[in-house]
């Protein structure tokens, strides 16, 4: 990759996965521009070392020499303002360290991979990604360009898109609770996704997994442990298994 003629102020990130870090290193050595800023969001925890070993990463804030965006912080362009406002663009959900850039002399929204030009997106944590989303519908952004897809050209339809989506799915979920003593995700991925091939609903269980825990964090829902000859000390989605390894079902109640 050559960009003759091209060069950069700065560079913008939007969070710390691959496909967005990755080629940091191949455009600095197209521009021939070794010190230019890299503008990220410090991730305040790092993420799990087994999704890190599967890229090769370490620690993603290591990957090259970031500079780190604090709250309110503006960055600067000849002839534009891209503007970081952490009340505003932080975005976490899709990862915690999720960054929206707002061009304000368009109004338009850099959103990453918070909003995508096509279909949905993944996401870590529901609750703090539907938070997100009701941001950037506050902002009432005019144009969104994405990390992935077409521009998004009327972005309040989508976004609204977006949370109704996800707010009908919670729905679905209540409704497969509602009179039972308790299921176990994977009975209640059955119950929801009636019109999906069996392969996929080991995918479709992690994204009721992600809905689970928002409407635990709501008050919706509670959550239980059955175990049977098992000598362990649990923690959130793992174990530390003793001499007497058992089975362990996470069951979910509604409230």
């Amino acid at each position: 990759m050559t960009l003759q003629g091209v060069t950069l102020e700065a560079i913008l990130i939007t969070h710390w996965h691959p496909d967005h870090i990755g080629g940091i290193r191949d455009v600095l050595k197209a521009v021939n521009q070794a010190n230019i800023p890299i503008y990220k969001r410090k991730l305040l925890e790092i993420p799990d070392s087994k999704i890190l070993s599967t890229y090769g990463i370490e620690n993603p804030d290591d990957y090259t020499q970031f500079t780190f965006i604090e709250s309110n912080q503006v960055i600067e362009t000849e002839g534009a303002h891209l503007k970081y406002e952490l009340q505003a663009v932080h975005t976490p959900g899709h990862s915690t360290d999720h960054l929206c850039y707002l061009l304000e002399e368009e109004n338009a929204l850099f959103s990453g991979d918070c909003i995508l030009g096509e279909g949905t997106t993944v996401f870590e944590d529901l609750h703090d990604y539907m938070n997100s989303l009701s941001k950037i519908l506050n902002l009432k952004p005019k144009l969104i360009y994405p990390g992935h897809g077409p521009i998004v050209p009327d972005p309040q339809t989508t976004i609204e898109h977006y949370i109704s989506h996800r707010q009908q799915r919670n729905e679905q979920i209540l409704a497969a609770l509602k009179d039972k003593d308790a299921l176990e995700p994977m009975e209640i991925t059955k119950i929801v996704y009636t019109d999906i091939a069996e392969q996929l609903y080991s995918a479709a269980c992690h994204n009721v997994e992600n809905h689970l825990r928002m409407l635990e964090k709501q008050g919706q829902v509670a959550m239980t442990i059955a175990a049977e000859q098992t000598s362990q000390v649990f923690r959130e989605g793992e174990t530390e298994v003793g001499e007497n390894e058992g089975n362990i079902a996470y069951l979910y109640i509604k409230l």
